[in-house]
This record gives structure tokens, C-alpha cells and sequence, in this order.
């Protein structure tokens, strides 16, 4: 095969031309099939979906996920006692140890919680003086009630003693006011347990 050079002077003028606007009108159909304003069908694009030109300051980056969290250990937690939270001393995402003091109760459920332990420490008095009417007066009747009220008494002591165990307060001086309270009901408990013995 022989190849022969393209010389520009074996060209006539009119072939000169032609040939530009060949090549012109290939540029210009190039440009309007490609520019950014074309939307016409045969573009590669969806319908939702449009071409911008991106200019300085317009360029974001966005992620969108959707989903949920799912956390390694969850523990759901109930109590007992109602009342407001007066202080938390963790905050969400921390780790925590067990025994740690997570938050604090506020004065006025402590409050109550007292006043609760108080009156069943009346009770238990009432019941121990029921137990000793009783027991001046052996009555059966009398004796099956006051025994009644000393157990019930007992049960109610036990509760608040459990309330109690679990405030876990880590002052000092209301532990030690509790376990007074608690020995106290507890002294009482057991004098009407040795006099309903004696009957």
C-alpha cells in the first residue's frame, strides 16, 4: 500500500471550502448537541434528574441516610418510688460502672419517703399497743386481729426498709438517719413479736 501526503495545493479553492463548512457545521451541531441548555430526550439523564454548572460557592456535600440505631447493651430501668429527678450526674452515651450514683431524687420525694417511714413506724406502735390490749384482755377475736396487725405492720415495714435500700444515697448523714429509723422500727418490731409470744 502506497500512502500518498495530503498537500493543500493540489486542492482547489470551492474543495477549500467545502471542507470548512463541513467541518464548521460538525463543530456547531457538537456544541448544541452537548451544551448545558440541551434537554432534549436522547440525553442520558432521568427525568428527575438535571444538569447544573457548577460554579464557585455552589458545590455542597450532603449525605442522607435513613435508618436506625441499634445500641450494643440497653437496659431498661423501673422504680419504685416516683418523684422528680433532681440531678443526673451521667449524661446520655457515657459508660457507666455498676454502683455508680446515676441521679439524684429531690428533696421533696425524700421528704415523703420519711413521712412514709414515719407513719409505719406509728403503726407498728398502734399495733403493738392493739397487741397489748389484747393481751390484757384475752380476747380470741382481739388476739387474731392484733396478730393481723402486727403482720401487716411487718409487711409495711419490710416495703419502706426496701424503699429505703433502694434510694442508695451516698450522704453520709441520710444513711445514718435512715439506719437509726430502721433500727428503731426494727427494735419495736421485734418487742411485739416477744409480746405476742407471751400470750
Amino acid at each position: 500500500m502506497k500512502f500518498t501526503q495530503l498537500n493543500l495545493a493540489s486542492f482547489r479553492a470551492w474543495q477549500l471550502i467545502v471542507l470548512l463548512l463541513i467541518f464548521s457545521g460538525a463543530a456547531l451541531v457538537s456544541y448544541f448537541f452537548y451544551s448545558d441548555g440541551n434537554n432534549n430526550p436522547g440525553s442520558l439523564l432521568a427525568e428527575d434528574e438535571q444538569l447544573i454548572t457548577a460554579r464557585l460557592g455552589d458545590l455542597r456535600d450532603y449525605v442522607s441516610v435513613s435508618g436506625s440505631v441499634v445500641f450494643p447493651i440497653r437496659e431498661e430501668l423501673s422504680f419504685d418510688i416516683t418523684g422528680d429527678v433532681a440531678n443526673v450526674f451521667v449524661e446520655e452515651g457515657d459508660f457507666v460502672k455498676l454502683g455508680q450514683k446515676l441521679a439524684d431524687i429531690d428533696v421533696m420525694t425524700r421528704v415523703e419517703i420519711e413521712k412514709s417511714i414515719a407513719d409505719s413506724a406509728v403503726k407498728v406502735r398502734d399495733a403493738k399497743d392493739a397487741l397489748q390490749i389484747a393481751l390484757d384482755d384475752p380476747d380470741v377475736l382481739q388476739y387474731a386481729k392484733s396478730f393481723e396487725a402486727v403482720a401487716r405492720t411487718e409487711l409495711l415495714l419490710k416495703q419502706k426498709q426496701d424503699t429505703l435500700a433502694e434510694l442508695k444515697v451516698k450522704d453520709k448523714q441520710e444513711i445514718t438517719d435512715a439506719r437509726l429509723d430502721a433500727a428503731r422500727l426494727e427494735q419495736v418490731h421485734q418487742n411485739s413479736i416477744v409480746e405476742l409470744a407471751s400470750v
